[in-house]
């Protein structure tokens, strides 16, 4: 009796295609900053709200409603959007606590900064100091006597 192979599965990719694993968090926050119509002649009011604080793990999007095309382009070079044309948006995860500078190449006169502080619930919680024997008039339903 002839024996035959039963199928093996098989993985198809399409062209150009590929699964990659998430290494790093997703994002917690996600803040949109428009450029409003005529942020050329805002200065640093350009890029709407300005300063930015943020908590580590938030993405910024920056939405070009004005007229003209724009950059956000980060002073130090970590991030750049090229050119943002009318009703484009550029994306940035921020994931490390610090201040990120940044500026319209086309437009010197526009700058904006990011800052961004501790991920949300990275801090300590402080815990309720225990007692024993006191007296003051507290919740005495509790254990005692660590």
């Amino acid at each position: 009796m002839a024996q035959t192979a039963s199928p093996s599965p098989t993985t198809t990719t399409s062209p150009g295609t590929s699964a990659c694993p998430i290494n790093s968090p997703l994002p917690s926050n996600i803040i949109e900053v428009r450029i409003p119509q005529g942020a050329t002649n805002l200065g640093q009011n350009g890029f709407g709200t300005n300063p930015l604080s943020v908590p580590a793990g938030t993405v910024v999007i920056w939405v070009n409603d004005d007229s003209v095309p724009h950059t956000v382009t980060s002073d130090s070079n970590a991030f750049d959007s090229g050119n943002l044309d009318p009703g484009e948006a550029f994306a940035y995860f921020f994931n490390s606590a610090g201040t990120f500078p940044y500026h319209c190449t086309l437009h010197p006169n526009m700058t904006g900064s990011v800052t961004v502080g501790s991920a949300p619930g990275s801090s300590p919680t402080p815990v309720p100091a225990v007692t024993n024997g006191d007296d003051s008039g507290g919740d005495s339903s509790g254990p005692t006597g660590y």
